[in-house]
């Protein structure tokens, strides 16, 4: 006979598996909290592999994650940057000063080292830099810290460069390449207006080879 307060075997048994299972349930949230970047990374490559690979005159699919103020930024073969103006659909609500008319700049990383060839880039852990008045009017750009880059031979080309659901905003015009981007025009344009698209953090891209051109759409 047990003394009181002692497990018999089968309890001792059932409060093992209780702490394993709670250790694997802490394990996974701790891995969905931190693992957000990771993934970023893991699909803007995947992404970037499935551009590169395509067949001539064929039709595929690549899925992007981002994480918030996460972008995949491609870069034109010999340009130095890419610009997103945003087209709104109001300025009544427009709460500073400034001229809305602001141009958001993504410099091309150092680490795009062929300038002949197309870049791709997953921009994250972004600062901004003050807003700049320059013959082209008002500029801010966006500085990532460790940005991944990869030159691609195929060129790219993109259906529309505005994904997601619009927040004051009716389109958004890339040149130079283009953008894909969560909340970071949004955080770039912050006190000037509130004119932004939010897209999701999983993004479906169909993708079709047209000789060297890849024509990405986005559903």
């Amino acid at each position: 006979m047990n003394r009181k307060g002692d497990l018999t075997a089968e309890e001792l048994l059932g409060l093992i598996l209780i702490i394993i299972v709670l250790g694997l349930v802490g394990a996974l949230i701790f891995q969905g909290c931190e693992g957000g970047e990771d993934k970023s990374k893991e699909t803007f490559l995947r992404v970037v592999n499935d551009v590169e690979t395509i067949e001539p005159e064929a039709e595929g699919s690549s899925l992007l994650f981002l994480e918030t103020e996460t972008a995949l930024v491609y870069f034109e073969p010999e340009k130095d940057k890419v610009t997103v103006d945003v087209s709104r659909t109001t300025i009544e609500e427009i709460t500073a000063t400034l001229p809305v008319d602001l141009t958001i700049v993504f410099n091309k990383p150092s680490t795009c080292e062929i300038n002949d060839q197309g870049c791709v880039c997953l921009f994250r852990e972004n600062t901004y830099e003050p807003i700049i008045d320059t013959d082209d009017g008002l500029q801010r750009v966006v500085v990532p810290k460790n940005p991944i880059c990869r030159n691609i031979k195929p060129t790219l080309s993109i259906n529309n460069c505005a994904v997601g659901v619009a927040e004051g905003a009716e389109s958004y015009t890339c040149k130079n390449g283009f953008v894909i981007e969560r909340l970071i025009i949004k955080n770039a344009r912050a006190g000037v207006d509130d004119a932004h698209y939010v897209a999701p953090s999983r993004i479906a891209l169909q993708l079709k080879r047209e000789g060297n051109t890849v024509a990405v759409s986005v559903q």
